[in-house]
């Protein structure tokens, strides 16, 4: 099953739309409140409270993990957290010059 040219491009313009706005939206709230780590680290309790609820209502499928796949997923998580939260950290030090 093969996207169309034109959904294709319809998707990339969305998500390239959505992510200026979470960079304009990290940028004034790191400006407002100049706790950027506590930014970060929000962010990152938000989505997992979000998923939480999503697995628990039944509205998304929980994951099957076996002890393995939760112990291969603990280095994925931090390096993805910590990169997450460099990049809030960039932007909210760095230029990000029509926030």
């Amino acid at each position: 099953m093969s996207a169309s040219p034109a959904k294709l491009f319809g998707l990339v313009a969305a998500w390239y739309a959505g992510n200026t706005f979470y960079n304009i939206y990290n940028k004034q709230a790191a400006n407002m409140i100049d706790a950027h780590w506590f930014l970060a680290s929000a962010q990152l309790v938000v989505g997992i409270g979000i998923s939480l609820v999503m697995w628990g209502s039944g509205i998304r499928k929980a994951p099957n993990l076996t002890s393995a796949d939760r112990i291969a997923c603990i280095p994925i998580g931090l390096f993805a957290s910590l990169a997450h939260c460099g990049t809030v950290l960039a932007s909210a030090v760095g230029a990000v010059s029509f926030a």
